[in-house]
Formats: C-alpha cells, structure tokens, sequence
C-alpha cells in the first residue's frame, strides 16, 4: 500500500477538486435577438434569466440583425462596465433562420456564484427590455433589472445613448435642469437662474428684475 505525505495528499486532492468542478461545469445557450415571448426574431434574449455557478459557460447566438452582449450593472442597466465582458458587434443577414446551424457565436465563462448584468447595446433596445440577468437576488431581481433599464430609457433624451460607467453603482449623466425628459421638472433657463441667485445676494429688487427680464 502506497503512502503518501501530507504535501502529496493536498496536490491529490486539489488535482480531484479541480477535475470535479469541470465535470460538474454546465454549458448554456443564450440566444441573442430572439423575442422570449414568441420565440420569434425580435429583440432581447432567451432566456432572459440564468442561474450558474463559477466555471459554467454560456454561448452566445447571434439572431438577424446588429446585436451585441456586454456587460453592466444593475443599477445602470444600459451603461457599459468599463472593463467588463464585451462580445462584441454582430451582424447577421435577415434572412438567416434561428436554428441556422452558422450563426455567429461568442462564449463567455463565468468566474462568480454572484450577480452579472449584460445587455444588448449594438440594437440601442436595451431599455426596451433586451437584458440578460445572471444569478439575480431577493433584492437585486430580473424584473428589477428590466425595470431600471425602462427607467433609464425614459430619462435618456432621444439620439443619446450612455455608453460606459466607471464600475459597480455607477449611472448614466442625469438629464439636464432644461431637458424636456426631466419627468416634469421645471424648465429653467440656466442663464436665467444664474443671474437671480448672483444678484438677490445683493439687491433683491435687481435680481428680480435681471431675472425676469
């Protein structure tokens, strides 16, 4: 019978640890621009929710049309994580079907039992829903997720997309004092506020009158 020292016995069982893991790693496919609805050529991703654990991988499918995966946050749903996982840009011909034995795939390996928050920036859709969440939370919840990503839709002005956050709790640039997506804010002039608050510190008369002239 072979003995082996205590050194050995950590090396045997890492080496059995890491084999197990590897066996246990599960592979999922993601479909990116496909309606989870319908299962119809759309926007999004089916399925729109996974639970995996470290050293699971995911394959991305790419659908017709211009999509992308990257990832964000679940704060800033829209918001490109800098430094964070990026497929890339793929385009593929309308006329390709979803079980099309061609279509473009990415990988992407996941390193955390935790959260991952991805979206589909090249579609511009992501507020319309085009999310994927990665192990959500009792507090950080896919229907959360999407509903942030609605929210930053709504306070985005049209033509502008954000395109990149600093890290985690990160958001988008608030929308300007005058932005007609400010969800019923008073519109001011700034010129018009500046000019008040410099001279009521002076004369209250002028600044009424600098500011309303």
């Amino acid at each position: 019978m072979v003995q082996l020292s205590l050194s050995q016995s950590i090396v045997l069982l890492s080496t059995l640890l890491v084999a197990f893991q590897s066996a246990c790693a599960f592979e999922f496919s993601v479909m990116v621009g496909e309606d989870e609805t319908t299962g119809k050529k759309g926007l999004g991703f089916t399925p729109s929710t996974l639970m995996t654990q470290a050293g699971d991988v995911i394959t991305f499918k790419f659908a017709s049309g211009v999509h992308s995966v990257v990832q964000s946050t679940y704060d800033a749903p829209c918001v490109a994580l800098s430094g964070g996982y990026d497929a890339g840009v793929h385009t593929v011909d309308n006329s390709k079907d979803l079980n099309a034995t061609d279509l473009p795939t990415e990988k992407l390996t996941i390193n955390t039992d935790g959260p991952m928050w991805l979206f589909d920036r090249a579609g511009g859709v992501c507020f319309k829903g085009a999310v994927l969440a990665i192990n959500p939370t009792a507090n950080q919840t896919a229907l959360g997720f999407k509903a942030n990503a609605a929210q930053a839709g709504a306070s985005t002005p049209t033509g502008s997309t954000p395109t990149s956050s600093a890290g985690p709790g990160s958001t988008a640039t608030s929308p300007a004092i005058d932005s007609p997506q400010n969800n019923g804010a008073l519109d001011v002039n700034p010129k018009m506020l500046k000019t008040s608050v410099i001279t009521v510190g002076g004369l209250l008369f002028s600044g009424l009158w600098l500011g309303f002239a």
